[in-house]
């Protein structure tokens, strides 16, 4: 078999892993590895071998791996921490594959394992365009100087998950002031993101550049592209203990933009996530969290469940639309809006 260990010869805690990992059933696919050269800083292709993998069966890059994986029978890919640089776009078309980290756990940079781009011009790092695809336990990172780099991960299909994934865009000052710039897109596509799932990431970051775009033409770390009913927009997708980072002190600018109210359908819930806008010493905060180009009619909601918290923007929305709704201890707008943490014990 080309691409890895025969499955029958996978030690059993290894199967494990990657069921608890990618949240498979026993019937997983072939394994693909992806690792560094053999350095003093990376000894992970050389302990691959020792393990009975070939030489040849260990891939430099994610889309070298992916080119020898299938479709429809759960193959899995097993990163080991590097930084692998793509110079064209990542696009996942193979329905129900899946990509693993195989770093440590911490919820920051990903385990030490980068898949990243720096080429002008590529507009997304990966694409997802196929259904049912899970990825985790890495760094997704958009680092091209031009205005065309949109985003490190669009989601071009339906029915994708995310565990313990970073996603890092706005790197560059090129596409601080693009409405169309993000760190997650929703592309405008048929169902593009219904019953998606992040579950410990990381999204955005509070480093890089300055965010600028203000007002109707604000970008968001979060973007919901569809722009009208016609457009089967994002239903059903969830944020779990999430955390969306963002790095902006224009009033105007805002957190999670939603084309229009045909962005989003039924529900989009946000559980127990943290909001956090950093401002250069405290000089603005942003005036609210979500925003829609047009709250005018659309049937979906944004639901803020459990203990989301948010920091650096005043309000959660500023458009009464009934579009954000929340089940949080609500004050007026301030359910959830962190306040500095003086005064008397239970005022």
């Amino acid at each position: 078999m080309s691409g890895g260990i025969k499955r029958r010869n996978l030690d059993n805690s290894l199967i494990q892993w990657i069921m608890n990992e990618a949240g498979l059933g026993p019937g997983i696919g072939e394994i693909k590895y992806v690792a560094p050269a053999t350095s003093g800083t990376s000894q992970y292709r050389t302990q691959l071998e020792t393990m009975g993998v070939e030489s040849g069966d260990i891939y430099t890059l994610p889309s070298l791996a992916y080119a020898a994986m299938e479709a429809n029978r759960s193959d899995v890919m097993l990163l080991s921490p590097g930084s692998y640089t793509e110079t064209a776009k990542l696009s996942l078309s193979k329905a129900r594959t899946h990509l693993l980290g195989t770093g440590n756990p911490g919820w920051r940079q990903g385990g030490g394992i980068f898949i990243r781009t720096e080429t002008v011009g590529v507009d997304a790092t990966v694409d997802i365009a196929a259904a049912g695809i899970s990825m985790g336990g890495f760094t997704v990172s958009q680092e091209g100087a031009d205005a065309a780099n949109l985003t490190p991960l669009r989601i071009s299909s339906t029915h994708f998950s995310a565990k313990k994934l970073d996603l890092w865009g706005f790197l560059v000052s090129d596409v601080a002031g693009i409405e169309a710039a993000s760190c997650l897109e929703f592309a405008a596509g048929a169902s593009y993101g219904w019953g998606s799932t992040f579950e410990d990431c990381s999204i955005g970051t509070t480093s890089g550049s300055t965010r600028t775009a203000t007002g109707a033409t604000t970008n968001g770390v979060i973007y919901f592209a569809v722009v009208n009913q016609s457009g089967s927009p994002a239903a059903y997708s969830e944020f779990h203990r999430c955390r969306i980072l963002s790095r902006a002190q224009s009033t105007g600018t805002t957190m999670v933009k939603v084309n229009s109210t045909f962005g989003i359908d039924r529900q989009v819930v946000f559980d127990d996530c943290l909001f956090h806008n950093f401002w250069l010493n405290k000089t603005n905060t942003l005036t609210g969290c979500f925003y829609f180009d047009n709250v005018t009619g659309g049937s979906g909601q944004i639901i803020l469940k459990g203990a989301n918290a948010l920091v650096g923007v005043d309000e959660w929305v500023t458009q009464d639309s009934g579009h954000v709704v929340a089940s949080m201890p609500i004050t007026g707008t301030g359910g959830g809006i962190v306040i500095e943490a003086t005064g008397v014990a239970g005022a």
